[in-house]
């Protein structure tokens, strides 16, 4: 009787963990990056663009001029963002054109990979759109 219980305890506990996966757990929630390159060109030093994922389907970060949030679905190592809304600071020159790049290229990724400590986001041909490493 006693085996039996803790059969049954332990199915359930399988059940519960495939379902939380099938629901959508990312395992990115919690962790934030900061962009080192984005477009294949290096970040300007004093524009920090960066990434949060907030929650399993939530983001937010900054362009190093604004900042975002909106949403997120990880499914295994793909990745796909929402729309993402952004404050509407004036952003010229370098500034301006990092933070359109930034979020143009946000819209394109289709996955992900983590590369020795860095967070790499991948068009669905396999470039890496942005690399980011970890704060």
């Amino acid at each position: 009787m006693r085996l039996t219980g803790i059969v049954i305890a332990a199915a359930l506990l399988l059940v519960g963990c495939a379902s939380s996966q099938e629901m959508g757990e990312n395992p990115l929630t919690g962790t934030t990056w900061i962009a080192e390159s984005i477009g294949g060109q290096a970040t300007l030093p004093d524009q920090t663009a960066s990434l949060t994922f907030e929650s399993a389907v939530s983001v937010s970060g900054d362009t190093g001029c604004n900042s975002f949030l909106g949403s997120a679905q990880v499914d295994g190592f793909g990745l796909r963002f929402g729309r993402l809304v952004s404050t509407r600071m004036a952003c010229s020159g370098a500034a301006g054109e990092q933070e359109a790049l930034y979020l143009a290229l946000l819209q394109k990724v289709g996955a992900y990979r983590e590369e020795g400590g860095d967070l790499l986001l991948l068009a669905e041909d396999g470039r890496t759109l942005v690399r980011l490493r970890r704060l």
